[in-house]
């Protein structure tokens, strides 16, 4: 996912260095970064990996276009979300 950091969590010294290094981070980055991953998130969700992955397996012959599945967006379906994350956007509020 763009702008999430990659760690080894095998690798104690190099995950610590990561958590410093996000922490020290200036809230404009965060905000910035954090934004860019939900944008992300909006679109590449399970109904595309479901379209994508599992929808040719199931069905070898069919092609990408023959799958119906709903174009999803979290805001259209905030139910299906913890309330912490109920609102009008999708998600809660950035700080």
């Amino acid at each position: 996912m763009p702008g999430a950091t990659l760690v080894n969590p095998h690798d104690l010294e190099e995950f610590a260095e990561e958590i410093k290094r996000a922490l020290g981070m200036a809230s404009s980055s965060k905000k910035a970064t954090i934004q860019d991953m939900r944008a992300y998130l909006e679109v590449n969700n399970v109904y595309k990996w479901v379209k994508e992955l599992l929808f040719p397996l199931a069905h070898p012959n069919a092609t990408i276009t023959d799958c119906e599945l709903p174009q999803y967006s979290a805001s259209q379906y905030p139910e299906a979300h913890s309330p912490s994350l109920r609102y009008s956007q999708g998600f809660p509020p950035l700080p």
